[in-house]
């Protein structure tokens, strides 16, 4: 019987980091599809994602102790609009799911929850 490839496994296709300053995360999509960033008091800027194919999906989780802004690169469309800014409240986790379309070069992204 063939053993499956730990390579495969849901935790390696999550990618988990916690701030330490503000500044630009830039999603790696060959190394997760789910991006997790938290942070106790640092402003985030998501970056454009590098090796994007096309209808690829992609996961942004953001979890804050304490307020701060969330920035997102041009080629983020979040619920139809371009999202240049979003302040997160204290004790927060905000979920952005979407796709990349290589017709406009754009990921489509909806906010799935704001718990």
């Amino acid at each position: 019987m063939r053993q499956r490839n730990s390579e495969h496994f849901s935790s390696k296709n999550i990618f988990k980091k916690t701030l330490t300053a503000a500044g630009t995360e830039t999603p790696d999509l060959n190394k997760a599809n789910v991006f997790r960033y938290s942070s106790a008091a640092y402003a985030l800027t998501v970056g454009s994602p590098t090796n994007a194919r096309d209808g690829q999906y992609i996961r942004i989780e953001v979890v804050s102790a304490a307020t701060y802004a969330v920035n997102f690169g041009t080629d983020f469309h979040v619920n139809g609009a371009v999202i240049a800014d979003g302040t997160h409240t204290a004790d927060e986790l905000v979920i952005y799911h979407g796709y990349y379309n290589a017709d406009t070069s754009k990921w489509n992204l909806i906010k799935l929850a704001e718990l």
